[in-house]
């Protein structure tokens, strides 16, 4: 899980195994076109391709009345290990996402640094400390598990 300072900050430090190998991970995360299908969450997302220098935009549906708006930009890529992005926006702060071998294939893992900055998300956690980082966790549980099912649900019933 993430931990949450009293200034609202969320650290983040999960991993989650995949069953297939770095390599094949990485053409996937590579892929941002495919984003939209894997996660259907996301409500907007402007993406040319997986690069330093490049700048995503995106909106995403959270378990909330609003959705949240922000801009990543890829500060460093090590295909076919790790991306580091910069985040500013309703969230603002740092991302890292490397992938690794383990047994059975790789695994994935998420370290980041964020802070919510969405007027109404700084409210309720205000109201309900720690509302930010169940968000988070939730929404990151979820996209690890959608990332990790893409193919079978690219395939489908009945096959490709």
């Amino acid at each position: 899980m993430s931990q949450q300072s009293g200034d609202g900050r969320l650290h983040t430090d999960r991993s989650y195994p995949l069953a297939e190998r770095p390599q094949d991970a990485w053409d996937s995360l590579a892929d941002v076109g495919a984003y939209r299908r894997w996660w259907p969450w996301l409500r907007r997302f402007d993406a040319r391709r997986l690069a330093p220098g490049e700048r995503w935009e995106a909106r995403i549906r959270v378990p909330m009345p609003w959705s949240l708006r922000f801009t990543l930009d890829i500060d460093h890529v090590e295909a076919p290990r790790q991306v580091d992005a910069t985040l500013a926006g309703d969230i603002e702060g740092t991302a890292t996402i490397t992938l690794a071998s383990a047994p059975g294939g790789a695994e994935i893992r998420l370290r980041s640094d964020l802070a919510p900055r969405h007027h109404l998300l700084r409210g309720v956690n205000r109201v309900v400390p720690g509302v930010s980082r169940r968000l988070h966790d939730r929404v990151v549980d979820r996209a690890f598990r959608q990332f990790a099912e893409r193919d079978r649900a690219e395939i489908g019933p009945g096959g490709r």
